[in-house]
């Protein structure tokens, strides 16, 4: 999970803007999208943001122009509500081999 809590304190504030909007609403939930689980030095939450780019390809066959959609995800380094940090901590150098150190005499 996003070290910094803003995914649930968001929910949170928009479920009660939510409540004040809708008063008749019951069993009212809200869930905010956009957030994947990440592997890498282990397991996070991440917020991303879905992206599409649209593009015209000529098809060789008939020579039309074919709409195409490339889509691919962008995640946040940083919290988009807070600003904090998400980034793995940055990796520490293997310590070193004392077998291979020299011993004088």
């Amino acid at each position: 999970m996003a070290s910094c809590g803003c995914k649930q304190k968001t929910e949170a504030r928009l479920k009660e803007l939510f409540a004040k909007q809708i008063p008749d609403a019951s069993s009212l939930e809200v869930t905010l999208k956009g957030y994947a689980i990440t592997f890498g030095k282990g397991c996070s939450f991440r917020p991303y943001m879905p992206v599409e780019a649209t593009h015209l390809v000529k098809v060789k066959s008939t020579g039309l122009e074919k709409k195409k959609t490339e889509k691919t995800n962008m995640f946040f380094n940083y919290c988009p509500f807070c600003g904090t940090d998400l980034r793995d901590e940055p990796e520490t150098s293997a310590p070193e081999d004392s077998s291979k150190s020299t011993q004088s005499a």
